[in-house]
């Protein structure tokens, strides 16, 4: 009896250690990244963009990352792409979608900007 009591008290300290940092309590549960995450939805909406406006990706790159090889080296993995950035790319596709194409299903759109912030 005292094993099994031992033995579940271990088992329950293995795993508040596995979910916690010892010595930082910070939490060390896989998680997901949101930007790695968003970079796909990224990529989609810059397809489905490329698409309706009949324009390479390299043309887009430049429009919406001011390097025409921006986007295909997000693509490759030989490049990397911060929050704010990806974040000002998404908002700038919103702002300058064409009004006959269908924005991708599964890529959540930001809010269209106001006239004069859209201008920028």
């Amino acid at each position: 009896m005292a094993f099994d009591i031992a033995r579940k008290l271990l088992r329950g300290v293995i795993e508040q250690l596995a979910e916690n940092d010892p010595l930082t309590g910070a939490d060390n549960r896989p998680h997901t990244d949101p930007v790695m995450s968003a970079i796909p939805h990224f990529l989609s909406a810059v397809d489905a963009f490329c698409l309706a406006r009949g324009i390479s990706e390299a043309r887009a790159s430049t429009l919406i990352l001011n390097g025409g090889s921006r986007i295909g080296a997000i693509r490759s993995g030989a490049s990397d792409i911060g929050t704010r950035r990806l974040a000002e790319a998404m908002q700038w596709l919103s702002d300058h979608w064409p009004e006959n194409a269908a924005w991708p299903t599964d890529v959540t759109r930001p809010a269209i900007s106001a006239p004069d912030e859209a201008a920028a």
